[in-house]
């Protein structure tokens, strides 16, 4: 693994989603994931990554539609907020879409993934009746 934790898209996918989600484990911590109440965020499936650091972990990684994919079925929230900042809006499909509303549990979710993936995908415009 890269310093700035990039899995090489040579390794598998389940050694990329480990050295993701080792990746915002090690960037989480108990403060941040206790505060996430007053938002009215749910914690039970949370490490307690703040958002910026999610979005520079994204950077890092690019673009990629099986790691996205891989890290929505995790149920971390972070993982699911990740997921819709490297999914590619291309590939992204109705039923996919559909699958992610149905685990939607939270407005951070909700939010980040309508706003940072859904909009962008050619499916967008349809779905939203």
């Amino acid at each position: 693994m890269k310093a700035a934790g990039k899995p090489k898209k040579s390794l598998s996918l389940d050694d990329r989603l480990k050295t993701v989600v080792t990746k915002l484990k090690r960037l989480s911590s108990k403060s941040t994931r206790d505060g996430m109440v007053r938002y009215g965020l749910p914690s039970d499936n949370a490490l307690g990554v703040p958002i910026g650091a999610i979005q520079k972990v994204a950077k890092d990684i690019g673009r990629d539609h099986e790691l996205a994919e891989a890290l929505w079925t995790t149920g971390i929230y972070e993982a699911r907020l990740l997921a819709s900042f490297v999914d590619e809006p291309e590939k992204v499909t109705v039923a996919q879409m559909d699958r992610w509303c149905r685990d939607f549990d939270n407005w951070g979710v909700v939010d980040t993934v309508c706003f940072k993936l859904f909009d962008q995908t050619p499916h967008a415009w349809k779905k939203v009746v």
